[in-house]
């Protein structure tokens, strides 16, 4: 399981999408560096896990495009799992 996640690509990322996961890991890292700050606050934990959510989404996108159906299967459920989970959690 773990190896399909980090095995090479057979193509390499388009350059739209290399700049929206630069984009993304940019706003990640700002947003950890935040919840640090601001002591693991609730709102900006659960901002962070859906800003994840959507780097996984952004990357299933990807996937399906090149017709990997195993990655993108992976990553969108990776991505509602982290959607439903972090909205259940910021709605209570």
């Amino acid at each position: 399981m773990m190896g399909l996640l980090f095995e090479k690509r057979k193509q390499e990322s388009s350059k739209p999408f290399k700049v929206i996961n630069y984009i993304m890991i940019a706003i990640l890292l700002l947003l950890l560096f935040i919840t640090i700050l601001n002591d693991f606050n609730s709102i900006y934990v659960g901002t962070l896990f859906i800003f994840l959510g959507g780097s996984f989404f952004i990357d299933a996108i990807e996937n399906f495009l090149n017709k990997e159906q195993k990655k993108f299967i992976i990553n969108l459920g990776l991505a509602i799992i982290l959607f439903v989970s972090t909205s259940s959690f910021l709605l209570n």
